[in-house]
């Protein structure tokens, strides 16, 4: 007799485990640093620069926020266990907390920077 059933495969979830976590790395540290680099003012800033480092601070913290959130709604849609929705959910609620404190630091730092210019 043969064995008509067929072999069992891993759950997709086992097999790109890598992706997540790269997905975080690269939305919460590479992309907004390297916003910051590409727009930084490497002389001293005039008025342009200095609204043009804020509005990249503010980029890379939205980017954060928008990319824990995703991973956050990606474990609950793919109905992950509940161990790990509960550690998405933290990361997200930290690095979200840590990206608004950023850009209101950002907008303090450019009402500063604005106040030494003029």
């Amino acid at each position: 007799m043969t064995n008509l059933e067929a072999p069992q495969k891993i759950p997709a979830t086992r097999e790109r485990w890598w992706i997540a976590p790269l997905l975080l790395v690269t939305g919460v540290v590479l992309v907004p640093a390297a916003l910051g680099l590409a727009f930084n003012s490497w002389t001293g800033p005039d008025a342009e620069g200095i609204v043009r480092m804020a509005f990249a601070s503010v980029a890379g913290c939205t980017i954060a926020i928008v990319t824990v959130v995703c991973l956050f709604v990606a474990r609950v849609v793919s109905r992950a266990p509940k161990g790990d929705i509960a550690w998405a959910a933290i990361i997200a609620v930290v690095i979200t907390a840590w990206a608004i404190a950023g850009i209101g630091s950002a907008a303090d730092l450019l009402i500063q920077r604005f106040d030494a210019y003029v």
